[in-house]
């Protein structure tokens, strides 16, 4: 964990989006903004990257949003199981899901130094 925490404004988000309003994007304008940030670190345009997943593709949102979160758990938090991960989240029912999705926000700006 880092020595100490940014403080996030909602403010400091919003306005790195620059002059776009991106709250009034929709959802799928906002995956392929996301899709556009992940091929350029990977040299790849989104084409590429649409076809690179090709066989991911006939997956659920669910199970995409699975596979996700393991990949999060095995990078951030390398060696934990599910049950580990669980019972480190025992009010997980109780957190509403905005608070949850803030949340992982906020962790994940300061994890990659926004």
């Amino acid at each position: 964990m880092p020595a100490t925490l940014k403080k996030y404004q909602p403010s400091d988000f919003l306005e790195a989006a620059g002059s776009a309003c991106m709250g009034c994007l929709s959802d799928t304008d906002k995956l392929s903004f996301i899709l556009e940030a992940l091929g350029t670190n990977l040299g790849l345009t989104n084409k590429q990257m649409v076809v690179a997943s090709a066989c991911l593709q006939n997956m659920s949102e669910k199970d995409m949003l699975t596979a996700l979160t393991m990949i999060l758990l095995n990078v951030y938090a390398p060696g934990q199981s599910v049950a580990t991960a669980l019972s480190k989240t025992k009010c997980r029912q109780c957190i509403p899901r905005r608070h949850l999705l803030a949340a992982i926000l906020y962790g994940y700006a300061n994890i990659s130094g926004f």
